[in-house]
């Protein structure tokens, strides 16, 4: 995924995918409130691709000793059976645990160093 421009709250990304180019505009929020973290982005405007609807939601609060994450997801595509996107689902949330672990071991880390 690769941004192309924001302007404020808009971001126009485009990502390539198996099934073609995207390039889509999604307005991103953040808020803070103490220790919890609300994300969200929806879907504004489509300028290229199958994707005709998005939300994702993501909170990171404490939870106990350590951190919870809670990420919703909700996208809508054309001409995409549901077998298709099955098959990049298992990698896509690999990817998406190494990134996170990527993240708090390198935060943890940081601040060991310090």
């Amino acid at each position: 995924r690769e941004i192309v421009s924001q302007d404020g709250e808009k971001v126009r990304l485009r990502q390539d995918t198996p099934r073609g180019l995207m390039e889509f505009t999604v307005r991103e929020t953040v808020e803070e409130n103490g220790q919890k973290v609300n994300y969200n982005s929806a879907l504004v405007e489509v300028h290229e691709g199958l994707i005709e609807d998005q939300t994702t939601k993501v909170t990171i609060e404490p939870d106990g000793n350590g951190t919870a994450i809670t990420i919703e997801l909700f996208a809508k595509v054309k001409n995409v059976k549901p077998v298709a996107v099955r098959t990049g689902l298992s990698k896509s949330a690999r990817g998406f645990q190494e990134l996170v672990e990527r993240k708090f071991n390198g935060y943890r880390s940081y601040h060991h160093k310090r």
